[in-house]
């Protein structure tokens, strides 16, 4: 679902949204992820989340999770609760507020209210993809230094903004270090170092990951189109060294990854 709205630079798509109460003593699949960020609010019950190397927290109602991409997580309950779950892709410019790992939220009432009423209307509406976007700024609304980073303080941001919306847009292109630096007027050693602290990770890892997030929405996109056409476009010789890579960032094969999913 291509989002039209004046909040559309926040969440570029909203891919899903759940609003169903889920049973006493469901749980979701094994630690999973995929390629998308996740942001569940509970509005009622209790649930146990669990994500990665973290310890497993009771969430209580009120309390939210912002699941970056490509981070296990899974989640249990005895009693029954009442989630709300967005699954979206966020704007590149937000993507160091992130900090592309998970964090916990809590949310206000009105936003609770919101989305309670929200999650009536069926099928999803304008006011639905408003509400999400709300609640990602909510979840964004401070960084380490207690403040929403504002790009035009920062002149690498300000520059970096739009390399990475041209990652994101097409990552198979043949991007370097080196190019990506002088796209953005600075030296190979500046960039890098820049880079990581904005988004936590190296460029190349960043650019592999990019790419293998593109090869998982196609892959999800696209049930009936080949695996090799899909390894051929993101820039693989052989079926074999894109299945390697794709199973070395998302944990799973492409043909795996396709007949498993994403859950809740």
């Amino acid at each position: 679902m291509q989002i039209t709205s004046t909040l559309a630079p926040v969440v570029t798509e909203l891919i899903s949204f759940d609003c169903a109460t889920m049973p006493r003593g469901w749980q979701s699949s094994p630690m999973h992820l995929h390629h998308f960020f996740q942001l569940d609010v509970l509005l009622a019950g209790r649930l146990t989340v669990r994500v990665e190397d973290e310890r497993p927290f009771r969430a209580r109602p009120g309390e939210g999770w912002l699941i970056p991409p490509l981070v296990r997580h899974g989640f249990e309950q005895n009693t029954g609760a009442w989630p709300v779950t967005f699954k979206f892709r966020l704007a590149p410019a937000y993507w160091p507020a992130a900090k592309l790992r998970c964090r916990h939220v809590w949310f206000p009432r009105y936003l609770r209210e919101m989305l309670a009423v929200a999650g009536r209307g069926r099928p999803v509406a304008a006011r639905t993809i408003a509400v999400a976007t709300l609640c990602v700024l909510e979840a964004l609304a401070k960084d380490e230094r207690g403040v929403l980073p504002d790009p035009v303080l920062d002149p690498f941001r300000q520059s970096l903004y739009p390399l990475l919306e041209r990652i994101e847009q097409a990552p198979q292109t043949a991007w370097s270090v080196a190019r990506m630096a002088a796209t953005c007027h600075v030296s190979v050693d500046h960039f890098s170092r820049c880079f990581h602290r904005l988004l936590g990770q190296t460029p190349r890892r960043y650019l592999l990951e990019a790419r293998m997030r593109a090869a998982a929405a196609a892959l999800l996109g696209e049930p009936a189109r080949p695996i090799k056409e899909i390894a051929d476009a993101s820039e693989y010789a052989t079926v074999h060294a894109f299945s390697a890579a794709f199973k070395k960032i998302l944990g799973r094969s492409p043909a795996a990854y396709r007949r498993v999913q994403p859950e809740l």
